[in-house]
């Protein structure tokens, strides 16, 4: 529990950046219109699209609230979104993935039984065609409260980025917003930097978001990926993130888990010298936190891709 007494139910601001999504926007919007709970209002913030999405994004009338700046990235386009809001709470909603009609509904109650927590967080499911969401029902939901996103996401194993999470707008201004570089991992970042920020829910049960894989994923830009991770490993070696000693095993169990994955990603997508290179970065904290099976593994794939000459001469 936290110790905000707010009045009222909370509105929330679907805040959803936008780059070429003409043929998967309007999906995403009917969902958001198809939410139980309506106590929210929807920022669309095109990054210098050169396709139809603003077309499409204008098309949903009053019901849209529609910005288009210069390509800059997605977190610039976040804060951005994040300044025209007019919600107590943020949900960073990307442009190709869909909610369920009763998500908000179940964030709504949690925010209201836990005294308003920094972060709400729920649980999503992996899509590639439409058709796969049919069998999800809702459910009773089932949901814990924790001190703090550092505390909580840990217990309850959460380690997604904040496209399934609402985010409190005070909170969030507090810390500055996404730091805006065109990588990935830009949300990861924030979500550390509001660490220790008071209360943490988790919704278990039931599905909050499909999250739709897809060749345009920015996890597929492999320039992007080797670009986040350095920021958290940067970031941490730099005390950029609060908690202090206290949290360290925390903020490590969640740079390593992002850092394997992406070095794994690199290796295994012919960028094998920057996949090595964030391995040897995070080498201290993953021999602390026992991770033999990476140690020894990730060195023989690599040397195994160098060998196999897939390279073509991308990784320099």
């Amino acid at each position: 529990m936290t110790a905000r007494e707010n009045i009222g139910k909370p509105k929330f601001s679907f805040v959803i950046p936008t780059y070429n999504r003409a043929r998967l926007l309007a999906e995403t919007l009917a969902c958001v219109f198809e939410q139980t709970y309506k106590n929210h209002e929807t920022i669309i913030v095109d990054d210098g699209s050169t396709d139809e999405t603003v077309s499409v994004a204008k098309s949903f009338g009053d019901r849209v609230n529609v910005f288009s700046r210069d390509h800059g990235g997605c977190a610039a386009a976040r804060n951005y979104g994040v300044s025209q809001a007019s919600g107590d709470y943020i949900f960073f909603l990307d442009s190709d993935d869909l909610l369920f009609p009763w998500t908000l509904k179940h964030y709504a109650n949690a925010i209201e039984r836990e005294g308003w927590p920094t972060i709400v967080a729920g649980e999503l499911i992996v899509f590639r065609h439409r058709h796969e969401l049919d069998d999800i029902v809702d459910e009773p939901c089932v949901s814990l409260a924790y001190e703090n996103f550092f505390t909580g996401s840990i217990q309850s194993d959460f380690f997604f980025g904040t496209g399934v999470c609402a985010v409190l707008k005070s909170e969030f201004q507090k810390v500055g917003g996404f730091i805006e570089r065109d990588i990935a991992a830009t949300d990861s970042d924030l979500q550390f930097r509001l660490g220790v920020a008071p209360g943490f829910v988790k919704i278990d049960k039931p599905f909050a978001l499909g999250y739709r894989d897809h060749d345009e994923n920015i996890l597929k830009s492999y320039k992007k990926v080797f670009g986040g991770a350095q920021l958290l490993i940067v970031s941490e070696k730099s005390n950029r993130y609060p908690g202090g000693e206290a949290y360290r095993r925390h903020r490590e169990k969640h740079i390593g888990v992002r850092a394997r994955a992406m070095s794994l990603k690199l290796v295994r997508n012919e960028f094998p010298l920057k996949g090595m290179q964030i391995y040897f970065a995070t080498f201290p904290m993953n021999f602390r936190n026992l991770k033999w099976k990476y140690l020894l593994a990730l060195p023989v794939l690599a040397v195994a891709q160098w060998i196999s000459g897939s390279i073509r001469g991308r990784d320099k």
